[in-house]
């Protein structure tokens, strides 16, 4: 039988690898839930346009939902109802990042890529390589700084 899986929450620097260490527990256990969202068998571009939201556990997909045309609200309500964990899309507005993270839902934003090789990047823990980042978008950070787009004033 394996260890329990023990992680500890310190300082905001540690709180990444905390996180991380979580991720991994769950996966070890199967308890987590895993969210794409998804537009033609791809991750949508943008989180408020998604088509579907394709439900994956360790073992596979468990379930796909048709979210086109919800509001917002009702999309998180699903995530959350789903027992979802972690949600993976491409571009996302801060207000509703800030909500997902505010239901406890941990969001990988700024993912491209065919729906089952992100599934399987993210098992190997490999989301943030080159070939997975949206055009644009640096590692581990969102687009824009301090509120700029590239090449234009604040």
């Amino acid at each position: 039988m394996a260890e329990p899986c023990v992680y500890l929450a310190g300082s905001r620097k540690k709180e990444r690898g905390a996180a991380l260490a979580r991720m991994a527990c769950l996966l070890q256990y199967h308890l987590i839930m895993i969210a794409i969202t998804t537009w033609n068998g791809a991750v949508s571009p943008l989180f408020d346009a998604a088509g579907t939201l394709e439900l994956f556990t360790e073992s596979g997909v468990s379930k796909v939902v048709s979210i086109l045309n919800l509001p917002i609200g009702e999309k998180i309500r699903l995530l959350k109802e789903n027992g979802v964990d972690r949600l993976i899309c491409g571009a996302i507005s801060s207000p509703i990042l800030a909500s997902l993270h505010e239901n406890g839902i941990t969001v990988t934003p700024w993912i491209r890529g065919q729906t089952e090789e992100v599934y399987s990047a993210c098992l190997k823990n490999r989301l943030m390589a080159v070939e997975f980042r949206m055009p644009g978008c640096g590692f581990g950070r969102h687009c824009k700084k301090d509120g700029r787009r590239r090449g234009r004033p604040a």
